[in-house]
């Protein structure tokens, strides 16, 4: 039974396996049931493709959805936002419902040139400071960019395309400018976009998907 399964159960008989609607006690499950699946290897350990999308995206989905940005756990956030558990419960089944039925609405890809990495390469725009007297290019022989619109009107993502693997940058995104923006940051003027062919609003890549 993946994570999304047991959520959906709980959210339907909450009484049965928290003893009522209490949003940390939620949070306290799912947190060791996630690590239960991470340590056996079941969950989207080689995933092609994009959604479902990692459950650990739920808590930057849940601070767009609210307009609410911290450094919270999202039951904290919800508990500041709603008021009570119970309200908090019932508002993260609401967002979570919208997170679960995640698909795109469109998207666009393009490939990189070598001004392009060379950009990535140079570290002057942003790096990664592996240790005091070492540092990084953000990504490691990227290939490809995709901006992703997400249906739901629930923003986009950025992803970055790699030799090995993809990855998504920034997390969830207002809006296509943002996406842009950051692509401009981390690899210069990106040219030749082109409309992404999807599978029923999903997205099948050659190479594992972490995100």
């Amino acid at each position: 039974m993946s994570i999304y399964d047991i959520t959906e159960r709980i959210g339907l008989r909450p009484d049965i396996y928290l003893g009522g609607k209490y949003i940390i006690l939620l949070k306290s499950f799912l947190d060791g049931y996630r690590a239960c699946e991470l340590d056996s290897g079941s969950y989207r350990k080689e995933s092609f493709r994009l959604f479902p999308l990692d459950f650990g995206n739920i808590r930057d989905f849940i601070s767009l959805k609210t307009n609410a940005y911290s450094s919270e756990s999202w039951d904290r956030l919800l508990m500041r936002l709603y008021g009570s558990q119970e309200a908090a419960f019932d508002k993260f089944f609401e967002i979570f419902a919208q997170f679960r039925d995640l698909r795109m609405s469109r998207g666009w890809r393009a490939e990189l040139v070598q001004d392009n990495i060379d950009h990535n390469n140079s570290m002057r725009y942003g790096y990664i400071q592996v240790s005091a007297a070492e540092r990084k290019p953000v990504y490691t022989d990227p290939v490809s960019v995709c901006i992703v619109e997400l249906s739901q009107s629930s923003g986009y993502m950025l992803l970055i395309e790699t030799e090995t693997e993809v990855l998504c940058d920034g997390g969830f995104l207002p809006s296509a400018n943002h996406a842009v923006q950051r692509v401009h940051n981390l690899f210069g003027i990106v040219k030749g976009w082109y409309p992404i062919e999807d599978d029923k609003n999903n997205i099948e890549f050659e190479k594992p998907v972490h995100v």
